[in-house]
């Protein structure tokens, strides 16, 4: 049996934090002795966890990257829990997911890590382990050819005084994975195309990278045909759009305003949005619901399961869990071109266009619409690539091949 670190951002809450819970107790019931240390929300004061960073650690490093602070040179006495949580953990394998989020000084963990020769593998949620820096970095290159030198990427936010120095943050990347040797570590990647991304970037190319898509709670996720949550009144269809914020803003990454722009050209049509934050929106059509924040899994898989379609707007997503959400809730899924979305999906139940091309879109929502979908056949097919279950069986069998190469 194997001793398991694994180490992220937050623990049982957003996608990662679920995905961290998922694995955990799926490892425990193959027998492993499993650890998690995370730097985010409640200290839950359980057994085998840790909370590596308080909050006021976490807002000084955030207010100091206004002023030109590494962002990933997070809190350096977190480093030291984490440090002392191995040496009394003693794991075999060390699993790094998302460490960007101001918790942790990451070089400092990686130089710990390479150091000590741990087995470690590192999951590419996001882009800012190969690109250096960016969570996203959209169309640019300069990572892959440049090391991020000049780079005009616009402040973070409005509140930024100062331009983070990318090339040093892209110098000092590449630096800390040039220590690990190359049978102690492997990466992982979220998506076929987050995996060719990181094989293009000289920071992370030397390692084996492997394709692990996220995996959900099929328990939860999965078609549900009882009476329906969302009155669907005087409308033809109902289109359901999932995100974390919404807005109308035109620099908005989720791509709210192309809801709107759809439900303006669709009266016929009912759009439900759930999101978490909602900003105020003028001029919102009357066929649009805001649902608001989702109280649970539970409530989401049905609002997945009532609607006919499900809208992604998103100009870039690694993976999209919407998009597995939504098939195993036996919904087909249209949206724009991502990235990651489009190498995850199952191709007979999605389509995707280019992004922010809405009169595409519009084309392919209405003859998605017009077809005689099985809902139970896709929530099977969905059910089966998708879940928690095939994730974690896919990470045992990598903590494996690296123990034992």
């Amino acid at each position: 049996m194997m001793r398991i670190l694994i180490i992220n951002n937050v623990y049982k809450i957003g996608s990662t934090g679920k995905i961290v819970s998922d694995t955990k107790n799926y490892y425990e019931s193959q027998g492993h002795h499993v650890m998690v240390a995370y730097g985010m929300g409640k200290d839950l004061k359980e057994p085998h966890t840790l909370k590596f960073c308080t909050s006021l650690e976490r807002y000084a490093h955030y207010y100091l990257c206004k002023v030109g602070y590494n962002p990933l040179k997070g809190s350096p006495l977190a480093v030291r829990r984490i440090a002392r949580a191995i040496k009394g953990f003693n794991p075999d394998i060390i699993h790094v997911h998302c460490m960007n989020s101001h918790c942790v000084n990451l070089y400092g963990l990686l130089d710990y890590l390479s150091k000590n020769e741990y087995k470690v593998v590192i999951t590419h949620h996001a882009e800012f382990y190969y690109t250096g820096s960016c969570p996203h970095a959209y169309d640019c290159v300069n990572w892959i050819n440049s090391q991020c030198m000049n780079c005009l990427l616009p402040k973070a936010h409005k509140l930024d005084l100062l331009n983070i120095n990318h090339h040093e943050m892209w110098q000092k990347m590449y630096n800390c994975f040039s220590g690990f040797k190359k049978d102690n570590l492997v990466f992982t990647a979220v998506s076929p195309w987050v995996k060719k991304r990181a094989e293009l970037s000289p920071i992370t190319n030397k390692f084996d990278c492997i394709t692990v898509m996220n995996g959900i709670d099929t328990n939860i996720f999965h078609f549900n045909k009882d009476k329906s949550t969302i009155n669907k009144g005087k409308y033809a269809f109902v289109a359901f759009h999932a995100s974390a914020s919404f807005t109308d803003k035109e620099n908005d990454p989720k791509g709210g305003k192309y809801i709107i722009e759809l439900a303006n050209l669709n009266p016929s049509i009912l759009f439900v949005v759930a999101a978490l934050h909602i900003s105020t929106i003028n001029k919102l059509p009357q066929n649009v619901l805001i649902w608001g924040a989702v109280n649970s899994g539970v409530q989401l898989a049905k609002l997945y399961s009532d609607a006919d379609i499900t809208i992604i707007s998103s100009r870039r997503e690694t993976f999209s869990m919407i998009i597995a959400e939504s098939l195993c809730c036996g919904t087909p899924v249209v949206g724009f071109e991502a990235g990651g979305p489009e190498s995850i999906s199952i191709q007979e139940y999605t389509e995707y266009v280019e992004y922010g091309n809405v009169s595409k879109l519009n084309e392919v929502m209405h003859a998605t619409l017009k077809k005689k979908y099985n809902k139970k056949e896709i929530a099977l097919q969905a059910m089966s690539l998708y879940s928690k279950e095939n994730m974690s069986s896919r990470y045992l069998k990598i903590y494996k091949d690296l123990l034992f190469q």
